[in-house]
Parts: C-alpha cells; structure tokens; sequence
C-alpha cells in the first residue's frame, strides 16, 4: 500500500498527542499499525508493554496485532506478546484481574447476560422499586440508565434518594452474586486508579495510547482515557465525529470534536481519501450475514435516530418507550458489529426493517 502524505505524517508523529480524523476506507487502520512500528523501531526505550491500543472489537484487536507482527522487520527480536491490544473493557477486566482480590473471582455479564439477570432478579436489583415490570423493552430502558448513572457518579450528591438507592441495589445485588457488567468494569477500575498504588504504577508504565473508534467513547470511557494520559502516556485517537453511532448508549461524539481543546499539544491530521481498491468483499464492514453486501439492496434511511443519551431521571424512563408505541411514528437503533453499523427500525413498536447502514444510505 502507498501511503498518501497524510497518512506518512500521521506515521510520523510519535512525539506529540495525535488526532486522526479518518473516514471509512482510508486506511485507518494500517496507519495506526505503521505508527505503532515506527514507535518501536523509533524509540529504543519504548518497548511492547509500554504500549496500549483500544480497539472496538476483540475481532479487530486480533486484526490489528497481525499487522503488528507483519509490519515489523522479520529479523527484529521484538515480541508484542506483552502488548495490550484490545478492548477498554478487557482492559479493565484484566486489571482488576491482576491487581484486586475483590473482583478475581467475579464473572462478566455481557449485555444479553445482564438483561437476563435483571429479569430474573428484578426485586433485588432495583427495578421493581420503579415499578417497572421485567419485559424486555423495560429492562433495556432500566439498564440504560443504571449506565448512565455510573457514568454521572461524579454527581451523585445532585440525585434524588431513589436513584442513589436503586444504584446501590443493582450494584450489590450483581456483587452479591460475584457479577460484573461492562460499565461497572470501568467504574471500579477508575476506582483502583485512585486508591491503589500497584494500578497507579502500572498505569506509569504505560508510555503510548492509542483509541480507534474514538468517536464512539462515553463519557466513563473517557474518564479511563483521560486518567492513562495523566499518568504520563502520549495519546493518539483515531475515529470520525460524522460517523457515530452509539448516542443511544451513551457515546458523546463531543469528545472527538472537542479533543484539542481538552488535551495539550495536539496535532491534526485528516485522512479524507477514500481507497475502495483495498476493501475486500469479505470483511466485515463489506459483508451481512456471511452474504457480500453487493447482494443487498440500497434502501434511504428515512429517519433520525432516537437517543438516549439526555434520558436519567426515572420518569423519563418510564416514558421514553411509549415513542415505540405511538401511531405512525419510527424508531431506529444501531448496534455496530465488528466495524458494521446495522439499522433496526421499529413502526408502530413492531421490527420492521433491518439493514446495513453507511454515510447516509444503507445497504452501502
């Protein structure tokens, strides 16, 4: 692959923090695997394990350590074994894993896990106290805002005393039960960064950080970014503010859009060309299913995506899922698996189509 001068100027700058702002197919991905080779064959006291990579996907965590690998001279004795490439989440599980006795044991609840959990404990949890009944619809809504709860807990003494008491009852009873989900991860991590020294130090060591995807960051996310670059690492992010996707989870595209104001000595680069000779029709923002896209036709996202994001306190709750329900009106949501954005568009409160969505259109 020829590089284009922005993408060698974004390989080259290993000395300040670096913002990418990076649309799909230009090579994104390859300029973050170039950088992180150059870093190591650049800086002789950098090693692996002084270097971080946040990818979205444990999928393109695998990915991107390939093209590590291949990147680097063959005949260098450098091994990433001791490299962390992966997700924030994994991160922090192995984090806890490593440094706290509390949470050794705990198992993960994923989001199809969690759901299952609220369900069937929905008196110890908290949700009953709502009088919220365990329907699917309502245990997504009550999880959304247990997440945007703890990404809030910094505020906490501007709640009411029913959303503290809620909060404590869904996070003793996952601990009860030696459970853990994905936000809560986060939130004891950031917890061990400010108390216990062996985290603190471990963050130390850590001299480079970079984010794909950063346009997709929440806020607690971001606290954890933030606390890694204090501690003394150089961070690069990498993502595209026009392409997010998960307002409806929390994720604030103001972070990208905002990143050099909030962080010191930034320096921009923009990859705006677009290289459709380098997708192959089998990854995964080309394929559905296992079936190439082309077999798909293109169909116009006729609405805007409802969000969740500005939904906290309980009445709110109560209510937003009435919008599903009200006459000839639309709801879309879109979970983004493994680099591919997929439309659920709800009419009426009922699943009524599902497709691949891209700049604008789906089905691209």
């Amino acid at each position: 692959m020829s590089l284009t001068l922005e993408q060698q100027e974004a390989i080259s700058e290993i000395d300040r923090n670096l913002q990418i702002i990076a649309c799909a197919g230009s090579g994104k991905t390859e300029v973050i695997t170039r950088r992180i080779v150059n870093i190591l064959q650049s800086k002789s006291d950098i090693k692996p394990e002084n270097i971080v990579a946040f990818t979205f996907t444990e999928k393109a965590a695998e990915s991107m350590k390939k093209r590590i690998v291949k990147a680097l001279d063959a005949n260098t004795s450098t091994n990433i074994d001791h490299m962390y490439v992966g997700t924030i989440h994994g991160f922090c599980y192995h984090l806890l894993n490593k440094y706290t006795e509390q949470f050794r044991e705990y198992k993960v609840l994923d989001s199809v896990k969690s759901h299952l959990f609220v369900a069937r404990y929905c008196n110890e949890c908290g949700m009953s106290d709502l009088n919220l009944e365990p329907y699917p619809r309502n245990v997504n809504l009550f999880l959304q805002c247990i997440d945007k709860m703890i990404d809030d807990y910094d505020n906490a003494d501007t709640w009411t005393q029913e959303q503290r008491e809620v909060l404590n009852k869904y996070i003793g009873c996952l601990y009860s039960h030696s459970y853990i989900d994905f936000a809560l991860m986060i939130f004891e991590t950031l917890r061990q960064i400010e108390s216990n020294f062996e985290v603190k130090d471990y963050l130390s060591r850590i001299k480079y950080l970079v984010v794909d995807e950063y346009q997709d960051v929440n806020d607690l996310q971001e606290k954890l970014i933030r606390s890694i670059a204090e501690a003394g690492s150089n961070l690069c992010v990498v993502g595209d503010d026009d392409q997010t996707i998960y307002q409806f989870r929390g994720s604030n595209a103001n972070n990208m859009i905002t990143f050099s104001e909030r962080y010191s000595d930034v320096h921009q680069v923009w990859l705006e060309k677009n290289f459709p000779e380098f997708k192959k029709e089998d990854s995964p923002t080309q394929t559905v299913g296992g079936a190439a896209l082309r077999l798909f036709t293109p169909v116009t996202h006729r609405v805007k995506m409802e969000s969740l994001q500005d939904v906290f306190n309980f009445d709110e709750l109560r209510t937003f899922g009435e919008k599903i329900d009200i006459s000839n009106t639309f709801f879309s949501v879109e979970p983004k698996i493994d680099g591919l954005s997929v439309s659920l568009q709800y009419e009426n409160g009922i699943l009524t189509v599902g497709s691949t969505r891209g700049d604008g259109n789906v089905g691209e």
